[in-house]
């Protein structure tokens, strides 16, 4: 397997790609139960057995109108609760896909003077996530 080419990696949000997309990430995070030690030295080493997980996804775009997934589409299913299909992927045959559900969790926008502005959009992924070969 070669490194992903990172023009081919997009984000999509119910079957339509997000426009003027700069950069995604997905984060990956999982909580520990304590099992051991139970007592009360300090000096023993920590067990734990995992518990929850969960993920994030962050993505930075151009602030455009009128095109698809853009800002406005984004803001209006935070402020609805809207849950959203995700896919993160590498569209080349035989290379990786990861699909699964998430609500809008941020939004936040820039505009620097002579600048065009863009928005970050921060993703919380709800539910059981696939990862797969195209």
């Amino acid at each position: 397997m070669a490194i992903a080419d990172s023009t081919k990696v997009r984000v999509y949000i119910g079957g339509s790609i997000i426009d003027y997309e700069q950069n995604a990430s997905v984060n990956w995070t999982q909580e520990f139960d304590q099992i051991a030690p139970t007592g009360s030295s300090d000096a023993a080493f920590t067990v734990v057995k995992p518990r929850r997980k969960s993920g994030t996804m962050t993505i930075n775009a151009y602030y455009g109108t009128g095109s698809n997934n853009d800002y406005e589409t984004l803001f209006n299913a935070w402020k609805a609760g809207t849950e959203l299909t995700i896919l993160y992927e590498d569209p080349a045959s035989g290379e990786w896909s990861l699909s699964g559900s998430a609500y809008v969790q941020s939004l936040s926008t820039t505009s620097a003077k002579g600048q065009d502005p863009t928005y970050n959009a921060s993703l919380i992924i709800s539910g059981e996530v696939s990862i797969a070969t195209n």
